[in-house]
This record gives structure tokens, C-alpha cells and sequence, in this order.
């Protein structure tokens, strides 16, 4: 679910609207009628900043951020499945802010859809963007069904949760979101729009992009992984809760190994907080977004130019909001990950300390400086 590109004839009617208010009233200054019309445009002015410097700031974090927690992710001491999950995330998140926040960028700043300009070029750039969105999100959801049986049924987690089994729930992820979207390569492509040739649902399609589609890419892209999430989550929050209140009772003072079983459960703690803060995440800033999907299928194209302009500035919120939610998972693994700040900063650490060997350095010298670099790293 990214900027729609197939509401484009609607949107293409408020700028045609204004282009003649704004003709018009250079023959009619004196014309309240015009000049009400006129106080209108600072709605479309707003949106456009919008997208003009908020969309750079959320690409360039989103990108160092997702970059920065693969390498941290892969220099983890602990190769677990969620690391797996999370880099992959990472990946697909890289992947919305290129195919979608980039394009709706440079589109904005240039006033031409490059990456879109070619029918082939439409075809594949949706199809790649809308999957990745897609792909995204239900990475979210098999994280948190990771989580949830390894806190609800530890005995089992073992033999479930495993890397080989990761790597298969990725792949068919994968798969499936790839093949959902597929049939953006026929139902899309460049159309004539009067003097304009938008990427938009090509003649035949536009009922079932428009109105069908948007249904199911709600659905898929929101309103199940929310019930999924929520389902889930509730279910681990009260049973860490539980869990943690039993071992407080039972635990006795000054027993050697509690200490032991009190970081443990320190680190499944942070660890559950940092994916529950992902999917919160998800779920607020997401939601917006599936609200004004539905809102747009309602609306009617022939609405004043004011309604349309309003409808505009709130789809331009929305999306900024929604690409939020692939942007910012590194400040958050950052907040709320102990074990992932505690990489980053032996990883800092590490490249500071390290300086190249000089010639005249003795072997001696040199083993304690490589040895110091492997435990470090």
C-alpha cells in the first residue's frame, strides 16, 4: 500500500481546477467567487512542502537506519531466527523507500515520474513497490508469531523456531507477495490523461484497481496482520506478565543462580518490548492510511475543488506517516533493543580503537592488535 497511482485522474482534476481559477482570476480580481476559490491553494501548497522536505528527511534516515541495523544484525553474537527476520525487514523496508518514497520524491521535485516515464518501466516499478510494502508487513506478522511460541510454548521453540524453517517462511512470504501483485504488470501502464501521461489502471482495470483492489490491499496489507498483531501481542503480554511474576515469587535471595536467570529474563524482556514496539508502530502509523483507501473509493470525483484539495493534503499525511513505519525500526531497536544498542556500541568502539599496522610494529605487537580486533568485533 504506497502512493496510489490510480487515483492519479482525480488528483490530475484539482490541479486542472486551480490552473483555471488561477487564469480566471487574472481577469477577475474583484470577483469574490474566485477569490474564495483562490484561498484554497494553500492547501495544495501545504501538501506540496510536505512531500518536498519531510519525504528527504524519512528517505535518508530510513535508509542509514536499515543499513546500520543489517550490520549491526549480522555482527550480533547471537545468529537467532529474529535477527534473520529482522535484517530481511530491513531489506524490504529499504526496498518501499526506494520504489515508493524516492519516486514520489523526484516526482515532486521534478514534476515528472521518472522512474515511471516507460509502460514497462510503470509495470515492474509498481509491482516491485506494492510487494515490497506487502512483503514488509507480513514479515512483521511471522515475527511476531516467532515470538509468540517461543514465550507460549518454549518446550517446542527449539524445534520450531529454526533458521532453516525462517529461511522457508521468508521464501514463501516472498512468493506470496510477489504473486499477489503480479497482476499489476497487465493492469497498469502509462495512459493518455489530456496533456499528461500518468503510470495509471489502464482502460478495462480501472474499476477493479480502483475500487476492488483497494478492498483487498487493505485487507492484506492491514486489517489481518492488525488482528494478527494485536491477537498475538495481547496474548504474549499477559503471559510474560504472568511468567515474570511467578518467577518473583518463587525466586529466593541471594541464590547464585538467580542472577543468571534475572539477566535471561532482562534480555527476553527487552527483546520482547523492542518487537512490540515494531508492531505498534505498524499499527499507528499504518492505520490512517487504510482509513483514506477506503474514504477515496467512497468519494466522488466531481466534489468541489476544496473537498478534493482537503482529500489530497490528507492522502499526502497519511503516506509520510505510513512510510514512518519502514523508516524509524532502527531508532526503535535502538530505544528499546539493550542487546542491540550494547552491538552498535562495541561495533563504534571497535572501528575507533583499530588503527592500520605500521611497518616497523613487531609480530608481538601485531597479534595483540589483531586479537583485540576479533573480540571486539
Amino acid at each position: 500500500m504506497l502512493s496510489s497511482n490510480f487515483s492519479l485522474s482525480v488528483f490530475q482534476n484539482i490541479y486542472d481546477k486551480f490552473e483555471e481559477i488561477m487564469t480566471l482570476q487574472e481577469t477577475t480580481d474583484s470577483d469574490p467567487h474566485f477569490q474564495d476559490d483562490i484561498n484554497q491553494m494553500w492547501i495544495i501548497k501545504l501538501q506540496h512542502k510536505l512531500k518536498l522536505y519531510v519525504s528527504p528527511i524519512l528517505l535518508i534516515t530510513g535508509l542509514i537506519g536499515n543499513i546500520l541495523s543489517i550490520i549491526i544484525l549480522r555482527h550480533s553474537k547471537k545468529r537467532s531466527s529474529i535477527n534473520t527476520y529482522l535484517s530481511v525487514l530491513a531489506l524490504a523496508d529499504i526496498s518501499v523507500l526506494i520504489f515508493g518514497l524516492l519516486s514520489t520524491w523526484v516526482h515532486e521535485v521534478s514534476g515528472v515520474d521518472v522512474f515511471r516515464s516507460r509502460n514497462a518501466l510503470c509495470k515492474v516499478w509498481n509491482w516491485i513497490a506494492f510487494s515490497s510494502s506487502i512483503f514488509s508487513v507480513w514479515l512483521i506478522v511471522a515475527i511476531t508469531t516467532e515470538r509468540f511460541i517461543v514465550v507460549c510454548f518454549p518446550l517446542s521453540a527449539q524445534r520450531v523456531c529454526n533458521k532453516r524453517r525462517t529461511k522457508g517462511i521468508i521464501i514463501f512470504i516472498l512468493i506470496f507477495s510477489l504473486c499477489l501483485n503480479a497482476h499489476f504488470l497487465f493492469t497498469t501502464g502509462i495512459v493518455n490523461h489530456e496533456s499528461t501521461r500518468p503510470c495509471d489502471a489502464l482502460d478495462g482495470y480501472k474499476h477493479f484497481v480502483r475500487k476492488i483492489w483497494s478492498w483487498m490491499d487493505a485487507a492484506v496489507y492491514f486489517i489481518l496482520p492488525f488482528l494478527i498483531i494485536s491477537a498475538l501481542n495481547t496474548v504474549i503480554v499477559a503471559k510474560v506478565v504472568k511468567a515474570t511474576r511467578r518467577r518473583r515469587s518463587l525466586q529466593q535471595p541471594k541464590h547464585d543462580k538467580s542472577v543468571g536467570c534475572d539477566n535471561r529474563t532482562r534480555r527476553d524482556v527487552k527483546l520482547n518490548v523492542m518487537l512490540l514496539a515494531v508492531s505498534i508502530t505498524f499499527c499507528i502509523s499504518s492505520s490512517p492510511m487504510v482509513v483514506l483507501m477506503v474514504t477515496e473509493v467512497l468519494f466522488d470525483e466531481n466534489a468541489p475543488p476544496e473537498k478534493l484539495a482537503a482529500l489530497f493534503l490528507a492522502r499526502t499525511i497519511c503516506e509520510l506517516l505510513m512510510y514512518v513505519n519502514h523508516a524509524i525500526n532502527f531508532l526503535l531497536y535502538c530505544v528499546s533493543g539493550g542487546q542491540f544498542t550494547e552491538t552498535l556500541i562495541k561495533l563504534l568502539i571497535c572501528r575507533t580503537r583499530y588503527t592500520p599496522l605500521s611497518k616497523n610494529s613487531t609480530r608481538r605487537k601485531s597479534n595483540i592488535v589483531i586479537t583485540s580486533k576479533e573480540t571486539c568485533c
